[in-house]
């Protein structure tokens, strides 16, 4: 099947392949992304969006600031917080923007948090990886190297 549909900076895409094709494969074509900064919308009311790492590099939390989008204490986050879901391997793991999330140093700072409620100080987001993103409150990403 050919799909021709251009995707914009920041879109992702989910692809299912029936068991008969199990040896699909995807080529996409197109230039490689030069800017170091990109904003992409999220709709809110907790409603999930695919987006894709716009870089030919690995994103990095700490680098992907946001508007509009409220964090909240580490208590609420299971249920309030906005959270990005990035698949490794066959698991997905969540981190929540948070307002009290422990850095290296033990001080409490606002940014994006594991589970356990550490700051993530890591390159999560894999080149050419999508991941899924919500949030109560619309607002957006932004995406810097």
């Amino acid at each position: 099947y050919l799909f021709t549909d251009t995707l914009q900076l920041g879109d992702g895409f989910w692809f299912h392949a029936p068991e008969a094709a199990a040896n699909a494969s995807i080529t996409v074509a197109g230039q490689v992304n030069e800017a170091t900064t990109l904003s992409v919308d999220v709709p809110g009311n907790k409603q999930f969006k695919i987006c894709a790492n716009p870089f030919p590099a690995a994103v990095n939390l700490k680098n992907v600031a946001t508007t509009g989008i409220s964090d909240v204490g580490f208590e609420e986050m299971d249920e309030n917080a906005a959270r990005i879901d990035v698949r490794v391997g066959n698991i997905y793991l969540s981190y929540y923007y948070i307002s009290d999330a422990e850095d290296a140093s033990g001080e409490y700072v606002t940014g994006w948090a594991d589970g356990d409620g550490y700051l993530v100080d890591s390159n999560v987001i894999e080149a050419g990886s999508s991941f899924w993103i919500n949030s109560p409150n619309a607002g957006s990403l932004i995406f810097s190297l």
